[in-house]
């Protein structure tokens, strides 16, 4: 199933848990925006590494979050390893501490 404008259709995957029908027939996915307080693993000099820390994102699943949430994966690299670094990256998510529904998406 495909949501959105003509110009920009989404897919609806298996993390949409409402749509929304609008105006003109343009669909909305409704998803739940979570707080999450998440134990972090990061690969630097040759061993991993665990950090304490927190992300913002709509995907609630250890597993999935760093595949399929970019501004999350993005923001973690970024706050772990900076622009500069020249090394082999990795990330992983450990254990989720806390979750906290804050919103609702509006795409």
């Amino acid at each position: 199933m495909l949501v959105g404008t003509t110009q920009n259709p989404q897919r609806v995957t298996y993390r949409s848990k409402q749509v929304i029908s609008g105006r003109g027939g343009v669909d909305k996915l409704r998803l739940p925006i979570y707080y999450l307080e998440v134990e972090l693993a990061y690969f630097k000099a040759k061993s991993w590494r665990k950090i304490d820390t927190w992300a913002v994102t709509f995907v609630d699943d250890k597993d999935k979050i760093l595949k399929d949430d970019f501004v999350t994966n993005s923001k973690l690299n970024d706050e772990i390893y900076g622009s500069k670094f020249k090394g082999q990256r990795g990330l992983r998510i450990d254990k989720i501490h806390s979750k906290k529904q804050i919103g609702i998406t509006n795409w």
